[in-house]
C-alpha cells in the first residue's frame, strides 16, 4: 500500500513518471503469466536439453550484465556441457560452445537456422538488412554476396586493389620509423597509426579516394573533417550496434516507448545516411565526367542496376566499416604476443629471413612461410574479433547436437567458447603459434579457428583480413624488435577492448632493427647523392668519417613543426569538466530529460548571455565557469552536446557535466535522460580524438597532459537520486549497507580515473560531496530548523569522502605522472552555511528562487517561483544548488586557498604543475 501512496504522491508532479511506474507493475503481473505458458512450450519440445537457471520474466539477464557473455557462457558449458539454453527475457537462447556444434549449425543444419536476427538499433542501422553480413539467406544476400566479392574482396578483386594495400602498409611502417627515432622511450600507439591507414583503404576500395580534405554534407550543413566522418561511418554504428533495447527482450511490450534510444539511433542512421549520400554524389559526380576508378561504388553502379538507392548507400557503407576493425584488433594482438614472447617473436624474424632475406616482404611470400600463418591462426584461436557471432533465428524445427530445437528459437555461437574447449585444445588459455604447424592443420585453412564464420555464410572478406594482417605482422617484425612497455607483462586480456574506437592503446614499443636502420641510411645516401654536381660526385668521397659526417647531416637537417595549438598563455588552464547539475553548462538542454534549467529566472546574472537562461542551475556562473575565468581561459569551456563545440572550439576545453547525472549508470533515471560519468567519459574520448585530429597525436598528448585540468563533480545524486529514494535503488541495492554501497561508488570511480588517465589526463581536481543533509529541499522535506541539517545525509556524504581522500591518495602513488587534487567542497560549503553572515549572507536555509515549504525547497526554480530580491544574499539559489555568489567564494578557495580546502594543491599551482 505504501509503494501506491508514493507512486499517488509522485503524480502530483511528475505524473509521466509515476504512469509509467504503475504500468510496469501491471505488467509485470500479465507478463509473468505469459511467459511461463512459453517457458512451458519449449521445455515440451526440448525436456532434456540442459537449461541455464534464471529468475521469473527476465530468465538469465542478471548474469549477463558484465557485457562480457562469451565468458559467461564459456563458464556454464563447464557445468551444462557444450550445448544449452538461456532465456533473455522472452526469447530462448541455445548456446553453443564446441567447433563441432558450431559446424554443425553453420553447414549441416543450415536450412534450418539461415537468417538473422535483429536488435532493434540493428535493424535501423543496417536499413532492415540491406547488407550482405546481415541479410538473410535468399536472392538478394546471395546477389550482393557476389557483388561484393567480384567488386571487392574476391581474389581477383584482391589482385586489382594491391596498389592500394601496399601504400596503406608503407605509410604505417613510415610512422614507426618516424616514431623510433623521435620518440624513442615512448610505447607506440600502434591503433591510432593502423586505424588511420586501414581506414584511407577501406575509403580508396569503396568509393575510388580517400577524403583528403573536409567534405560539405548539405543534409547537416557543414563541413565534415576526415576524423569526424570516420566518427560518424565507423564509431558511431559500431556504438549504436552493441546498444541494448530493452524491449528486443520482450517484442510483445514494443509499443512501449524508448524514445531516448530511438532518437539516438535515429540520429546515428541520419548523420550516417547523410555523409555517404555526400560522399557518393562526389564520386557520381567523377564518374559522369568519363573519369572511371577502380572501386566497389564504379562496379555497383555498373553491374547493380536493380539495386534502390539505400541499397547502394548501405553496400557500400557495409565495405568501409567491416575494413576497419577486425583486421585492426587481431594485428595488434599478434603485436602484443610476440611483445610478450620474445622466443616466438624471434621464431618468425628467423622464419623471414629465411625466406626474404634482405629484400621487404610481400604478399607473394605468405605461403613460404608457414609459422606466419600458425601466428595469425594460433591470435584468431586465442583472442577471437568477434567472440560470439550474431544471433541467428530457427524458423523451422531442427536438431543440433542431438537435442529436439523448436522453431522460434534463436542460436548464438560462442566463437570465443569453441576456441576454449579444452578437448579441442591443449592448453587453450596459452598462445602456442607451433599448435597449428602440427600435419592435421592446412596452413592456409581460414575454418580452423571459426573466426570467420562457415558453410554459406563464411565472412566475405577473411582472404583480405588475412593478407592485410599477416603482410603487416611480417614487415613489422622485419623491420624492428617489440617488447612490453616495463611492468606491463600481465595479460590483458580483459582489458583491453575488441573494437577500435577504444584508444586504449596495446603497451608496446618498438626499435627499429639494423637492416632496418641501414636500408634507411642508404636510402638517405643515395637521395643525398642524387642532389650532388657532377663535380661533387666525381670528388665524393666514401671513407667513414665523409660517410658518417653526411649521414649526420641530412639525419639533422630535419623540418620542425609549427607549434600548431599556439602560444602557452592562450591555452593555459584548459578545462574538461565532467559531474552533475553543480557544473552543467548546457548539456541538458539537448536531452529529452526533465532534469533542465533553460527556462527563466535561471541565468539570470549570467552576463555572457545577457541574463536569458543556458541551461546553467543557478543564477549565473557555476564553479567551473569562475575556475576557467581566473585561470586564462577565454571563454567558457562548451557543452558538448552543444552543435557548435567543434573545430578549435574544444581547445579551450569542453564540459561533460549533465543535471541528474552520477557515478552509477542508474543513478537519476526519475530524470528519464542523463549523461552518467560513463557516458561523460565516452564523448571525452571523441573530443580526445578530435584533438588528434587538430594537433596531430604527439602535440593532442602534449596539450591535455600539460594544458588541461579534468575536473570531477559528481557524487551527491548517488545518494539523493538513488540511494535514499527507494523507488529509485536498483534491485538489490534496496537493501545494501552504505558501505556496500559506496564501495560500488568508489569502485565505479576508481574504473572512471583510469579511463580518463589512460586518455592522457594527468592533472585532476575532484570535488568531495558538499554537505546534502543542509540543502533546503532536506530541510524541507524533513521538516527541521533552519539553523539544523539532515543527519543521514551528511553521514553518508562523510563516509563517501573519507573513502574518496584514500582513493586519490591510491591513484596518485600508482599512477605515474598524474596529480590528483582533492577539493573538500564539503567543509567549503559547510563554512558558509555555518558562518553566512561572516560572508555577508542573510539566509544560508532558504532558496532563493523556488517553492514550497518554509525554505522554498520543494519545486525547482522556474518562472513561475517566487524570488529574492537580492540575489547575492542567499547561499542558495534553488532548492539543491548555490548561487552564484557562494560559487564565488568556493571557486575562490579552490583556485588559491591553502590544503584545508583543496590539496595537495591549489589549482593555480596545479595548472602550472
Amino acid at each position: 500500500m505504501a509503494m501506491f501512496t508514493d507512486i499517488m504522491n509522485l503524480h502530483e508532479h511528475f505524473p509521466a513518471i509515476a504512469g509509467t511506474i504503475a504500468l510496469g507493475l501491471l505488467l509485470m503481473l500479465l507478463l509473468t503469466g505469459f511467459l511461463s505458458k512459453q517457458r512451458s512450450r519449449f521445455s515440451r519440445r526440448s525436456s532434456s536439453l540442459p537449461a541455464v537457471p534464471g529468475l521469473p520474466l527476465i530468465g538469465n539477464l542478471l548474469q549477463l550484465k558484465d557485457k562480457k557473455p562469451h565468458q559467461t557462457f564459456t563458464m556454464w558449458a563447464e557445468t551444462y556441457g557444450p550445448i544449452y539454453s538461456i532465456r533473455t527475457g522472452a526469447s530462448t537462447i541455445v548456446v553453443l560452445n564446441s567447433t563441432n556444434l558450431a559446424k554443425e549449425a553453420m553447414v549441416t543444419k543450415f536450412s534450418s537456422i539461415s537468417t538473422r536476427k535483429l536488435s532493434n538499433a540493428l535493424k535501423i542501422l543496417t536499413a532492415d538488412k540491406s547488407m550482405v553480413a546481415t541479410s538473410d539467406y535468399n536472392d538478394f544476400h546471395k546477389l550482393v554476396k557476389r557483388y561484393i566479392l567480384t567488386g571487392m574482396l574476391g581474389a581477383n578483386a584482391q589482385k586489382r586493389h594491391r596498389g592500394h594495400r601496399d601504400t596503406m602498409i608503407e605509410n604505417i611502417l613510415r610512422h614507426l620509423h618516424t616514431h623510433t627515432q623521435e620518440n624513442p622511450l615512448t610505447p607506440v600507439n600502434l591503433r591510432q597509426i593502423f586505424k588511420t591507414e586501414i581506414f584511407s583503404l577501406a575509403l580508396k576500395q569503396a568509393l575510388g579516394k580517400d577524403v583528403e580534405s573536409p567534405i560539405y554534407v548539405a543534409e547537416l550543413g557543414t563541413r565534415l573533417s576526415r576524423d569526424e566522418i570516420f566518427e560518424v561511418l565507423v564509431v558511431d554504428p559500431m556504438m549504436g550496434a552493441i546498444e541494448v533495447d530493452w524491449r528486443d527482450f520482450f517484442p510483445y511490450l514494443r509499443w512501449v516507448p524508448n524514445k531516448s534510444l530511438e532518437m539516438k539511433i535515429k540520429r546515428m542512421e541520419m548523420r550516417r545516411q547523410a555523409v555517404m549520400k555526400a560522399l557518393i554524389e562526389e564520386q557520381k559526380k567523377r564518374i559522369s565526367s568519363g573519369k572511371e576508378l577502380n572501386s566497389y561504388l564504379d562496379f555497383l553502379l555498373s553491374e547493380g542496376k536493380t539495386l534502390t538507392e539505400k541499397q547502394l548507400t548501405m553496400l557500400i557503407w557495409e565495405a568501409i566499416i567491416e575494413a576497419s576493425d577486425t583486421t585492426l584488433v587481431t594485428t595488434e594482438w599478434v603485436m602484443y604476443e610476440l611483445a610478450k614472447n620474445p622466443k616466438y617473436q624471434d621464431h618468425l624474424y628467423r622464419e623471414i629471413q629465411n625466406v626474404c632475406g634482405t629484400n621487404k616482404y610481400t604478399e607473394e611470400h605468405l605461403s613460404e612461410l608457414p609459422y606466419l600463418s600458425a601466428v595469425f591462426h594460433e591470435t584468431l584461436r586465442r583472442h577471437s574479433p568477434v567472440p560470439v557471432i550474431p544471433l541467428r533465428y530457427v524458423h523451422e524445427d531442427t536438431q543440433l547436437g542431438g537435442y529436439d530445437i523448436p522453431a522460434g528459437s534463436e542460436i548464438s555461437i560462442n566463437i570465443y567458447g569453441c576456441n576454449m574447449d579444452k578437448k579441442q585444445w591443449a592448453e587453450p588459455e596459452e598462445w602456442k603459434p607451433e599448435r597449428f604447424l602440427d600435419s592435421k592443420y592446412d596452413p592456409m585453412d581460414l575454418h580452423k579457428t571459426m573466426a570467420f564464420g562457415g558453410g554459406k555464410r563464411i565472412c566475405a572478406g577473411s582472404l583480405q583480413a588475412m593478407t592485410i594482417s599477416c603482410t603487416a605482422i611480417a614487415r613489422f617484425v622485419q623491420d624492428f624488435s617489440w617488447s612490453l612497455k616495463q611492468g606491463e607483462e600481465e595479460d590483458v586480456n580483459t582489458n583491453m577492448p575488441k573494437i577500435c574506437n577504444s584508444e586504449q592503446a596495446m603497451p608496446i614499443s618498438e626499435t627499429e632493427r639494423l637492416l632496418a636502420i641501414s636500408a634507411r641510411l642508404l636510402a638517405i645516401m643515395g637521395a643525398m647523392f642524387d642532389t650532388l654536381t657532377a663535380y661533387e660526385r666525381d670528388h665524393f668521397s666514401v671513407g667513414p668519417c665523409s660517410l658518417v659526417s653526411l649521414v649526420l647531416q641530412v639525419l639533422c637537417n630535419c623540418h620542425s613543426e609549427d607549434h600548431v595549438y599556439g602560444k602557452a598563455d592562450e591555452i593555459l588552464g584548459a578545462s574538461f569538466i565532467f559531474g552533475d547539475s553543480l557544473v552543467d553548462a548546457g548539456n541538458n538542454n539537448y536531452l529529452s530529460t526533465l532534469s533542465k534549467a533553460n527556462i527563466p529566472p535561471n541565468g539570470i546574472d549570467f552576463k555572457a548571455s545577457g541574463g536569458k537562461p543556458t541551461g546553467r542551475f543557478t543564477n549565473g556562473r557555476t564553479i567551473g565557469d569562475i575556475v576557467g575565468e581566473e585561470l586564462g581561459q577565454s571563454s567558457y569551456a562548451a557543452p558538448f552536446l552543444a552543435p557548435n563545440t567543434t573545430g578549435k572550439a574544444i581547445l579551450n576545453g569542453v564540459n561533460y557535466a549533465s543535471g541528474g547525472g552520477g557515478l552509477m549508470n542508474a543513478t537519476g533515471r526519475i530524470f528519464v535522460n542523463r549523461l552518467s560519468m560513463d557516458i561523460q567519459i565516452d564523448y571525452f574520448n571523441i573530443t580526445w580524438k578530435q584533438l588528434n585530429g587538430l594537433l596531430g597525436a604527439s602535440k593532442a598528448r602534449e596539450f591535455i597532459m600539460k594544458k588541461a585540468i579534468f575536473s570531477i563533480t559528481v557524487g551527491a545524486n548517488d545518494f539523493l537520486n538513488n540511494y535514499l529514494f527507494p523507488l529509485l535503488s536498483v534491485g538489490e541495492r534496496i537493501s545494501e549497507s552504505p558501505d556496500v554501497f559506496i564501495n560500488h561508488l568508489i569502485s565505479n570511480l576508481r574504473g572512471q580515473l583510469t579511463r580518463l588517465y589512460n586518455l592522457d589526463a594527468r592533472k585532476f581536481v575532484i570535488g568531495n560531496v558538499g554537505p546534502i543533509g543542509c540543502i533546503p529541499y532536506q530541510k524541507t522535506i524533513n521538516q527541521i530548523n533552519q539553523d539544523q541539517c539532515v543527519d543521514l545525509p551528511n553521514k553518508l556524504a562523510l563516509q563517501y569522502n573519507g573513502r574518496l581522500k584514500d582513493l586519490l591518495t591510491e591513484l596518485n602513488e600508482n599512477l605515474p605522472g598524474a596529480t590528483f587534487v582533492l577539493a573538500n567542497v564539503y567543509d567549503l560549503v559547510m563554512e558558509l552555511i555555518t558562518n553566512y553572515e561572516k560572508y555577508g549572507f542573510k539566509s544560508a536555509s532558504k532558496a532563493c528562487c523556488g517553492n514550497g515549504g518554509q525554505f522554498q525547497g520543494i519545486i525547482p526554480c522556474g518562472p513561475t517561483s517566487s524570488m529574492c530580491e537580492d540575489r547575492s544574499k542567499y547561499v542558495f539559489w534553488d532548492p539543491y544548488h548555490p548561487s552564484e555568489a557562494a560559487n564565488v567564494i568556493i571557486a575562490k578557495q579552490l583556485i588559491d586557498g591553502d590544503t584545508r580546502y583543496i590539496s595537495p594543491m591549489n589549482l593555480r599551482h596545479l595548472r602550472d604543475h
